[in-house]
Order: C-alpha cells, then structure tokens, then sequence
C-alpha cells in the first residue's frame, strides 16, 4: 500500500497517462532526485567502477527524456494536468525554460510520492509498535495531523540534507569555511531535548512539534503538503478498517540508499471492517 498509493496518485496530478504508469513505476528508487557522493567518486565511477551515483545518473537521463517526450503530447493535446499548466505559464511569457519546466516535473514527481512512501512505512511501524496510540487514533481521526507530524519527527522519511557555507563561520567550535559543502542531520534535529521533551518518545499527543523533517522556509520540501494529507488518509482509514493489526516482523529490513525507506513491512489483522 505505501508504495501504489503516492505514485498513482502523483501520477495522475502531473498527468502521467495510464497507459505510461507500469513503466514509470518501474524505475529504480536509487537516488532519483539526490546525489551526495563526490564528483570524483562519479568521475571514476565513469572510468570503469560501477557506482550508485552513475546509476542515479542514467536513471535521471530517463526522466529527462521521459518528460520531454510527455511536455512535447501535452503541448499538442492539453489537458486538466500540472504539465499543461505549466505548458501554459510558459507561452504566457512567465520566466520558466523548457529546462526549468522538465527540471520541475522530476522533482515533483520524485518528491510527490518518496516521502509519503517512507512517511506511510515508518507511521504504520510506529503506530503497530505502539497499539495504544493505534486505537486513539481509530477512536478519534482528529488526531491524524497530530500523529503525522509526530511520525515525521520520530522517524524522518529523509534524514539528512545538504547545505553550502555562504560565509565562514564557526558551529560547536568547529571553523566551517565559505563554500565548503556540509552535510546537516535533520533527524538529530528532530531528536533535539532541547526543542522535544523526552526525544525519543513516541507519541501522537506531542504538542508544538516543530520538526525539520520537511525542512523549513524556502527549503521546505515541495512535496511535503501532498505527503502529509496522504499519510493523514492512510493512517485514520487503516486504524478505522483493520482489525486487531500487527507486525509480521518488528525488526524489518531498510533499503541501502540516501532515504530512511523501508524495504518491506508485512503485517497481519483479523478481518477488515
């Protein structure tokens, strides 16, 4: 479920036709929209080595392609889609290129589904894991934006992000230079005993949850809103339909890529109502 659901479900607001969905769904998830590794990693990589981020690399080529091919048919038959709006905008005399046009449709697509994937996975662990709080929730669905945000912060879809120094300046004693590239733990954040009383405790209840995990101000994630009322439609109608749900496997494995994502999470329930 926490895999279909957000790719059908950007798919129909970009406009993806549904004849295209079986092989979009098919691509790869290794760094669709993300790369952290060196340019000389991706350098040597080149030379021979196989390397996420080649990979990463070809898989956006595809994209690229992709949505080039889908911009060119939107053109010529407009729809009621995000493409054509943006098809729009653009012969209106708005400052978007092609480029900046098809740049954003692939950061849309990816940031419109990966987060609400990974924010379903770890909500639905978290909420098993803690059965009382699983019932709350079926009890009263008002407290479905509440428990989002607290799944957010407990357990981020995306754990890091990656930042420029635009000055030199010093953090925790440590000189940081201007232009060195940092790497800056969102989820430590989210854990901070400062900001959260008793960090590492789960709960739905948790008030002024000022989390980073869709970051914040003009580095607030795109998708973020779209995740959010997804995993609130999840959540509140599984807690209300299942019955008596549990894990199959309260150790489940991770995928190895620049997300917090689940490879899988079997559970088990009784019936459905």
């Amino acid at each position: 479920m926490a895999w279909p659901l957000p790719i059908e479900v950007i798919c129909e607001l970009i406009g993806i036709p549904a004849e295209d969905r079986p092989f979009v769904v098919n691509w790869p998830r290794t760094q669709l929209c993300c790369s952290f590794e060196s340019v000389g990693a991706a350098f040597e990589a080149r030379q021979g080595e196989s390397t996420r981020q080649v990979e990463a690399d070809r898989i956006q080529r595809q994209l690229t392609d992709y949505f080039a091919t889908l911009l060119e048919w939107r053109r010529a038959e407009p729809g009621d889609d995000l493409v054509s709006a943006l098809i729009a905008a653009h012969e209106d005399g708005d400052r978007l290129t092609e480029e900046e046009i098809n740049a954003t449709l692939r950061l849309l697509f990816v940031a419109g589904y990966e987060n609400a994937v990974n924010l379903i996975g770890h909500g639905t662990l978290a909420l098993l894991r803690h059965p009382d709080q699983w019932d709350q929730l079926r009890q009263d669905p008002g407290l479905a934006g509440g428990a989002v945000e607290e799944i957010l912060r407990h357990d981020a879809p995306f754990q890091f992000t990656r930042r420029v120094a635009a000055a030199d300046l010093e953090i925790g004693g440590y000189l940081i230079e201007r232009g060195q590239h940092l790497i800056l733990w969102l989820a430590a954040s989210n854990r901070d005993p400062e900001q959260f009383p008793d960090p590492d405790r789960f709960d739905i209840h948790r008030a002024d949850s000022r989390h980073l995990a869709f970051g914040s101000g003009i580095h607030a994630c795109f998708g973020g809103p779209l995740a959010r009322l997804e995993g609130e439609t999840a959540f509140t109608t599984l807690a209300r339909r299942l019955i008596d749900p549990r894990l199959e496997n309260d150790t489940p494995p991770y995928r190895t890529d620049v997300f917090r994502s689940l490879a899988e999470l079997p559970i088990t329930f009784n019936g459905i109502r």
